[in-house]
């Protein structure tokens, strides 16, 4: 059976659905591990990065814009220049 590779933006149910109906594999991070109690996550030794970001409003509340003064406070003492 060939091999098919997809690149899927975002994932949803309807993906975790897919793969345990059609039997695909999926490549995806631990905080995956328990969504769909008919997938079976299994640890990979490689060395790869998965970019994270925060989403909030594009009008955020008070405590929002504290949190991500914080935040940037934080990454620019850890590495420098952050875009946020």
């Amino acid at each position: 059976m060939p091999c098919r590779r997809a690149h899927v933006p975002d994932y949803e149910m309807e993906t975790f659905n897919h793969c345990q109906t059609e039997g695909c594999v999926l490549l995806t991070n631990r905080n995956w591990a328990e969504v769909h109690t008919m997938l079976v996550t299994i640890p990979v030794d490689r060395s790869f990065t998965v970019p994270y970001g925060l989403l909030y409003a594009a009008e955020p509340s008070d405590t929002v814009r504290q949190f991500i003064a914080c935040v940037r406070r934080v990454q620019r003492e850890m590495h420098g220049a952050i875009n946020l």
